[in-house]
């Protein structure tokens, strides 16, 4: 019987943590002692963590840890209804929700309710890389169709920030030059940051380690 794989943590701040991510789209081998190693990169599941039970446990659990007005705008994330537009055209975004948030905000995580409603007047938009993003968890899920249509609803409340010419010329460069600075992050990650700097948008984002080291990319700081 074939034994489950060894996962090993990789530091993201290391040399190794650089050459993974040119795993993404390069052919990579390791040596050591004269055995070459192929390394293969498997496909992150944003969604391999999720647990509905242990998500309506914790939401039972804290249920007294949140004001009765972060428990309205929890339902109303929880509560299929109307959805309210946060804006109306993507050329009037400020901020664009990375997927991790996207994902807490459909998991009613207090914090991202929270911040999203505190700037619903602000221009909230999101990737169309992340809202490919969101879609594929419907497809890992019981009833597929029934959550996408889930799915859909909750990201027509923001607008949608399309990939153009001038977005991929700058996702070219960007990956160029950290690909010579063995500083490459993946594909997706580097799209949702070059629509951002195109557009001049803040992005909220909880994977920092990512796209800090995306130059002049402004990152939001929640409180």
């Amino acid at each position: 019987m074939a034994s489950e794989p060894k996962i090993i943590r990789v530091n993201p701040e290391t040399e190794l943590s650089s050459v993974l991510a040119e795993a993404a789209s390069t052919p990579v081998r390791l040596e050591q002692d004269g055995v070459i190693y192929h390394l293969v990169r498997d496909h992150y599941d944003l969604w391999r963590d999720y647990d509905p039970e242990a998500v309506h446990n914790a939401l039972s659990t804290h249920a007294g840890s949140i004001t009765p007005e972060e428990g309205e705008e929890l339902k109303a994330y929880l509560i299929p209804r109307p959805r309210r537009r946060y804006t109306s055209s993507w050329a009037s975004v400020r901020y664009l929700i990375d997927t991790d948030w996207l994902i807490d905000a459909l998991l009613g995580l207090p914090i991202a309710v929270r911040v999203l409603d505190r700037h619903r007047n602000d221009g909230l938009g999101v990737s169309i890389i992340s809202a490919g993003e969101v879609y594929e968890g419907a497809f890992v899920a019981p009833d597929p169709p029934t959550r996408l249509a889930t799915y859909r609803q909750f990201l027509s409340a923001f607008a949608t920030v399309p990939l153009s010419h001038p977005v991929m010329e700058r996702f070219a460069g960007l990956r160029a030059q950290l690909r010579s600075q063995g500083n490459l992050i993946p594909d997706l990650d580097l799209l949702s940051a070059s629509t951002a700097l195109e557009h001049d948008l803040t992005i909220l984002t909880r994977n920092i380690t990512h796209f800090a080291r995306i130059p002049h990319l402004e990152l939001y700081e929640h409180n």
